[in-house]
């Protein structure tokens, strides 16, 4: 028997649906209003200007970095400023290479 991915395991009845978890004890009412978020997001993105949603995938791109770093540092608490960094580096190397 396949083993359950660990957000299902932990959640029985939830599926994703788009990319959202939804649990079978999930309000209705809040996932709709999650679903027509993300719709209200969408449709924010696409009237950017093509200058603006460079500028936002490099905001996301440095939000994600941060991230990624508090996650660094509570996985390697003893490490410096420069050995996170470098780690960040490792990983984004890593992802770069998997994406090939």
């Amino acid at each position: 028997m396949p083993r359950l991915p660990h957000w299902q395991s932990t959640n029985p009845g939830a599926c994703l649906r788009n990319g959202w978890l939804y649990s079978a004890h999930m309000n209705a009412g809040i996932a709709d209003d999650a679903r027509l978020t993300e719709i209200a997001k969408v449709r924010q993105a696409r009237r950017l200007s093509p200058e603006m949603k460079f500028r936002a995938g490099a905001d996301l791109f440095e939000e994600a970095c941060l991230w990624t770093l508090a996650g660094i540092s509570v996985q390697f608490p003893h490490f410096t400023d420069t050995e996170r960094r470098e780690e960040l580096r490792r990983r984004l190397k890593l992802a770069e290479r998997n994406a090939q």
